[in-house]
């Protein structure tokens, strides 16, 4: 079934639209990923299609009924606790729901009578339902019952975009509009989003930087480049083999056709001279002439130039050691709250180390000690001979915002204007862009920046912290081919799995406060970690099993003794929430009806309300951490 098509749409500045004419559709069943340079339109087209913005010239049609969902780049969620930021989906809920905020300490007639009103609205718009289906929705993205009622803004990044797409998929969208869903994500949530698209039923049109996540979800690719949008099938990286075939192919036409056109010109030329001199030629020169005319009106276009794109090479790193890195005893300490320790390792020249683990784990915080930003607690970390070591940070923030970008890249180096003018335009700076000042750089264009000055130090160790953040594909890929190409050694913290692919030799996972290097490429690790969660119960590791002969039958015993309790505890709730609902309906209705307020019974039903539903809430977040313990077990069970 159809539910959305573009049909010639074009829009953008008068002279120099972002596209012309475009023209695709999306049927149910369809995740077709939307890829192109930055800047070349790909969110104006997503913010089009939501109905956010018109077109010029053109129709965006939906089918009847069809709704769609739209995650911004940025986090849209309103000002509140994560809770009620995500259960409150329209405009309705958020009125009821602040109006019922603002007269529930009114025990005037008045205030009871507004309070009442606004209960009745909420309750009509399936207020309750929303918030309890939120909470579902929540644990399913990792949210404990602890974290409902902290306010959106202390959220992290990660937490922040679970939470958006929490809120965009209670609406039940029919279709979902997602701008660079993995922003912020680590790798397990990237996983999770994956396998959930890969079974969503509806359709979906998908904004990402993100290769390997497009290869697991796209069932076909957009192209948007100079203004035109392609469709292929298949994911990303067997679209990119297509669209390199097919230019390759057209580039050889065009070639055999300007050469066929300048042979004809040629003969023509010849014709001419010779049937000036008196011959009887004129004939074939006529003929000639218009099958050179036949040749020029049936050639096919050039391919337009591929998007500019950095041109960067890393150079000649001066060769060190054999031994690049040894740690010995290595630890970092921040207070009593975290800790970060690593088994003995060393790297070795040409070393490409993966760093992956979940937000927070410590991952930077474990370049900035290698590199020397902050000091090690305990332990050694000794570099090797000629070891010349340079430092990517993700948040860019060596960067000073008051300098023009051609002062930044001078300041610290010794290039003339000129030649800091000539790589600053290797990185995509042309032109009046020298003299920007960084603060107002894109996150691209700052990143393209930092790379520049990295690289004028000559580096034999390279140390980089999500380096293809903000980098749009074309880029992505120059990048990760002069990091191939570095003849240096590579650590690298990415959640880039694509890059990760094609890099990591060696993979250091930080998890828990522990950081463990494996002998691996990214593949071969991950194929290591999917193994060991999907092991059946009768074959994982289980803790248990390495306990002493006289012990198992006791533990074994303890074990389903602990679970048939959870289970008998876990039906108690449900029977209890479900009368609790009950009771909170029946309340809802007599507060809904003009005669309690006429009988004066207002006040005592709307305290039973809130006592009611204090003891609902309460039960329902015990439910929750009940099953989260229980999925913990059993998680914990097959990675033990």
């Amino acid at each position: 079934m159809l539910l959305m098509s573009l049909t010639k749409v074009t829009h953008g500045f008068a002279e120099t639209p972002l596209f012309r004419e475009v023209s695709f559709h999306l049927a149910r069943g369809e995740r077709l990923a939307l890829i192109g340079a930055n800047g070349s339109g790909k969110t104006t087209l997503l913010r089009l299609i939501a109905g956010h913005l018109q077109p010029d010239d053109g129709q965006v049609w939906l089918h009847a009924g069809v709704h769609p969902g739209y995650l911004a780049q940025d986090s849209d969620l309103p000002a509140a606790t994560l809770l009620r930021a995500v259960s409150l989906v329209n405009s309705g809920l958020v009125a009821a729901a602040q109006q019922m905020e603002r007269a529930q300490d009114d025990s005037t007639p008045t205030g009871v009578t507004v309070y009442a009103e606004a209960l009745g609205q909420f309750e009509a718009l399936g207020g309750y339902d929303f918030e309890l289906r939120a909470r579902e929705l929540l644990a399913k993205f990792g949210f404990t019952a602890e974290d409902w009622a902290k306010p959106v803004a202390v959220l992290s990044g990660g937490q922040q975009t679970r939470a958006a797409l929490a809120r965009l998929l209670l609406g039940e969208p029919d279709l979902l509009l997602l701008d660079e869903p993995t922003n912020h994500l680590d790798l397990g949530a990237c996983e999770w989003l994956a396998e959930f698209l890969r079974g969503y039923r509806g359709a979906a049109l998908i904004v990402s930087h993100d290769r390997y996540f497009l290869d697991q979800v796209a069932t076909g690719v957009l192209t948007l480049e100079h203004g035109e949008v392609s469709k292929f099938d298949g994911n990303y990286t067997q679209t990119a083999a297509k669209r390199a075939a097919l230019r390759s192919a057209r580039v050889k036409e065009h070639e055999v056709q300007q050469r066929e056109i300048e042979r004809m010109e040629e003969m023509v030329t010849r014709l001419r001279r010779w049937a000036g001199k008196g011959g009887s030629l004129w004939g074939q020169v006529f003929s000639k002439e218009k099958a050179l005319e036949r040749l020029r009106d049936a050639q096919t276009a050039a391919p337009p130039p591929d998007p500019q794109t950095m041109k960067l090479r890393l150079g000649e790193a001066t060769r060190t050691g054999d031994e690049v890195l040894a740690v010995r005893g290595w630890r970092k300490q921040f207070g009593e709250a975290f800790a970060l320790g690593l088994t003995n390792f060393t790297l070795r020249r040409g070393d490409r180390v993966g760093v992956v683990g979940p937000n927070g784990s410590g991952k930077t915080t474990f370049l900035q000690t290698v590199i020397g930003e902050q000091p090690l607690t305990a332990g050694e970390q000794r570099f090797g001979v000629k070891v010349r070591p340079a430092y990517f940070a993700q948040q860019l923030d060596h960067l000073r915002d008051e300098l023009l970008v051609l002062e930044e890249l001078a300041a610290d180096s010794p290039l003339s204007a000129k030649e800091a003018r000539n790589l600053l335009g290797r990185y995509q700076f042309r032109g009046d862009d020298v003299f920007k000042p960084v603060g107002v750089l894109s996150g691209g264009e700052r990143c393209r920046l930092a790379l520049a000055k990295l690289l004028l130090t000559e580096p034999n160790l390279l140390l980089l912290d999500e380096p293809t953040n903000h980098l749009d594909l074309p880029s992505r890929e120059v990048l990760e081919g002069a990091l191939r190409e570095f003849e240096g050694t590579i650590i690298v913290a990415s959640h880039d799995r694509y890059l990760l692919d094609a890099l990591a030799t060696r993979m250091l996972e930080i998890r828990e406060g522990q950081g463990h290097l494996y002998d691996l490429t990214y593949r071969e690790f991950r194929a290591k970690q999917l193994a060991q969660s999907t092991l059946p119960a009768s074959k994982a590791p289980h803790a248990k099993i390495m306990a002493a002969p006289a012990t198992r039958a006791e533990l074994r015993a303890t074990d389903r003794a602990e679970r048939a309790g959870r289970r008998q505890r876990l039906s108690t709730l449900e029977r209890e929430i479900g009368q609790l609902e009950a009771q909170l309906s029946t309340l809802g209705a007599t507060l809904a009806d003009p005669a309690t307020y006429r009988n004066g019974d207002a006040k005592s039903a709307t305290a039973e309300f809130s006592t009611v539903k204090s003891r609902l809430t309460a039960l329902e977040a015990e439910w929750v951490g009940l099953v989260d313990g229980m999925a913990e077990a059993v998680a914990g069970t097959l990675s033990a």
